[in-house]
C-alpha cells in the first residue's frame, strides 16, 4: 500500500512537471512571436508557481520578525525543510524580537537551526561583533553563522570587502568555524568578488535559472524565491535549495552530525549504538605515550597562541577601522557644519539686504505720501484764498464822499486803496496784477503793478 502511494505521488509530480514545462514553452513561444526576436529566452521571475510548496523542490527556509509568530509544530511537519536560518541581529544594537522564540521552538521540533546577522556599513565592526555574539550562543547553533551583506552605503567596494573580511575573521575566531556569506548574485560579483570566493556562499537569485558567480566561486545554497507558502507561517517566506552535490552537512558547524533528513522525507533520529561492556580484567592502555602527549600539548598551546594572536590582530584591525570610520564621520560632520554655517551667513546677508531695500522703499513711499499731502494742502489753501477773494470782490466797495457843486449831478469815483484786496473789477484788473498763481515762493500773494491817478 505504501509503495503504491509512493508510485502515485511520483507519477503526479512527473505529470505536474510536464505541465509546467509545457506552459513555460508556450509562454516562451508567445513572447518570441510577439517581439519577433528569434531565440529570445523568457525568464519567469516571482511567478505564482514558486509559492506552491507541493510541487517545488526546496530544502530550507529563513525567517525574521517579518514572519511574526510561527507555529513551529505545523512548520516542522514539512518534510522538505532540513534547516532554517533565523535573523538574530542587525548593526550595532538591533536584536530581532522573535529570535529567541523562533530558535527555541524550532530546536524543540528537531529542526536544524542557524542565526544570521544583517551587516551595516554605518556601525563599527566591534559593536556589530559584540551585538551578534551576545545574542547568538554557540551551543544553540547547528549551522554556520551567516553574514547577510546587502548594502555598500557610504563605502567603496574595497572598503566593504576589507571590513566584511575582518568581521568574518572575528566570527571564525569566536565560533571556531568559517561563517557563511549571504548576498545576491549581482551584489557578490560587483562588491565581494574574489575575497570570498572560497567561503561557504548562500546566494539569492529570484529566477528559474541558477546563480552564476565570477572568480570561480561556488554556492552551496540558492535562495530562489521570497514568495513561498509554508504551513504554520502566515506570511510569504524565502525558500532555498542546495547546489548539486551539497547537503545539510556542508553547512553544519564542525562536529555536529546530521541524522535527520533525506530528500523527499524526514528520517527519525537514530540513536548511537550502546557501547560494548569492557571486561574487568582489561587494562586501560593509554592511546599515546608521554612524549606524544607533551607534543600534542605543545601544539595545542601554539595553536592557542596563534588564535590569540589572530584575535588581537583582528581586534586591532577592527579598532583601526572603527577609528577611520569615526574620523570620516567627524570630517563629514565638520564639512556639513561649515557648509551650514556658510549658508546661514549667506542667508543673514540676504535677509539684511532685503531689510535695507524694504526700508529704503518704505522711506521713499513715505516721502511720496508726504509730498502728495503737501500738494493737496497747498491746493486747499489756494482754493480757500480764491474763494475768499471772490467773496470780497462780490461785496459792495466802500467809496469816500465827494464834494459836489450845487446843482451838479456828477460824482468823482473814490481812489482805490493800496491795501485793497484783489477784485475782478475793471479798475482792479488795470491796477493789480497777480503773479505766478502756482508758485510756492510768493505764497499766492497779489502785488500792485499800477495805481490809478
Amino acid at each position: 500500500m505504501q509503495a503504491h502511494k509512493q508510485v502515485m505521488n511520483t507519477l503526479f509530480r512527473y505529470y505536474i512537471t510536464l505541465m509546467l514545462a509545457a506552459l513555460a514553452a508556450f509562454a516562451a513561444f508567445t513572447a518570441r512571436a510577439a517581439d519577433n526576436v528569434p531565440g529570445q529566452e523568457v525568464t519567469v521571475v516571482g511567478d505564482e508557481n514558486y509559492s506552491n510548496a507541493e510541487v517545488l523542490v526546496y530544502d530550507g527556509i529563513d525567517v525574521s520578525s517579518y514572519q511574526h509568530d510561527i507555529d513551529w509544530t505545523s512548520t516542522a511537519k514539512d518534510k522538505n525543510i532540513q534547516f532554517v536560518y533565523i535573523k538574530a541581529t542587525e548593526g550595532a544594537t538591533h536584536v530581532s524580537r522573535h529570535y529567541r522564540r523562533n530558535i527555541e521552538h524550532a530546536r524543540a521540533q528537531g529542526v536544524k537551526v542557524g542565526a544570521y546577522h544583517f551587516f551595516r556599513t554605518t556601525s563599527s565592526l566591534k559593536s556589530q561583533f559584540d551585538n551578534f555574539t551576545r545574542v547568538v550562543k554557540v551551543e544553540e547553533q547547528d549551522l554556520l553563522p551567516l553574514i547577510d551583506v546587502e548594502t555598500c552605503k557610504g563605502w567603496s567596494a574595497q572598503q566593504l570587502r576589507d571590513s566584511v573580511k575582518v568581521f568574518a575573521d572575528m566570527l571564525e575566531a569566536h565560533y571556531g568555524c568559517r561563517p557563511m556569506i549571504y548576498a545576491s548574485s549581482s551584489f557578490f560579483n560587483s562588491y565581494l568578488g574574489a575575497t570570498f570566493a572560497d567561503y561557504p556562499l548562500f546566494i539569492a537569485r529570484y529566477a528559474q535559472s541558477e546563480p552564476r558567480l565570477n572568480y570561480g566561486a561556488k554556492w552551496i545554497l540558492w535562495q530562489f524565491t521570497d514568495r513561498g507558502r509554508i504551513k504554520g507561517i502566515d506570511t510569504m517566506v524565502d525558500l532555498s535549495r542546495f547546489n548539486k552535490g551539497c547537503d545539510v552537512n556542508n553547512i553544519l558547524i564542525s562536529g555536529k552530525k546530521n541524522n535527520k533528513r533525506r530528500r523527499g522525507g524526514r528520517q527519525e533520529t537514530v540513536p548511537p549504538p550502546p557501547p560494548k561492556p569492557k571486561k574487568v580484567e582489561q587494562r586501560e592502555v593509554p592511546a599515546t605515550s608521554k612524549k606524544q602527549r607533551e607534543k600534542a600539548e605543545k601544539e595545542r598551546k601554539e595553536a592557542e597562541k596563534r588564535a590569540e594572536k589572530e584575535r588581537k590582530e583582528a581586534e586591532k584591525r577592527a579598532e583601526k577601522e572603527r577609528k577611520e570610520a569615526e574620523k570620516r564621520a567627524h570630517e563629514q560632520a565638520e564639512r556639513e557644519r561649515k557648509q551650514a554655517e556658510k549658508e546661514r551667513k549667506e542667508a543673514e546677508k540676504q535677509a539684511e539686504r532685503e531689510r535695507k531695500q524694504a526700508e529704503k522703499e518704505r522711506k521713499e513711499e513715505l516721502e511720496r505720501e508726504r509730498e502728495i499731502a503737501r500738494q493737496h494742502s497747498n491746493e486747499q489753501t489756494e482754493q480757500e484764498q480764491d474763494q475768499k477773494q471772490d467773496q470780497q470782490a462780490q461785496s459792495p466797495g466802500t467809496q469816500n464822499p465827494q464834494q459836489t457843486d450845487e446843482g451838479s449831478k456828477t460824482t468823482t469815483p473814490a481812489k482805490p486803496s493800496p491795501e485793497a484786496p484783489y477784485s475782478k473789477t475793471k479798475n482792479s484788473k488795470s491796477t493789480f496784477k497777480r503773479v505766478n498763481k502756482n508758485s510756492t515762493d510768493n505764497d499766492n500773494v497779489d502785488y500792485p503793478t499800477k495805481r490809478n491817478k
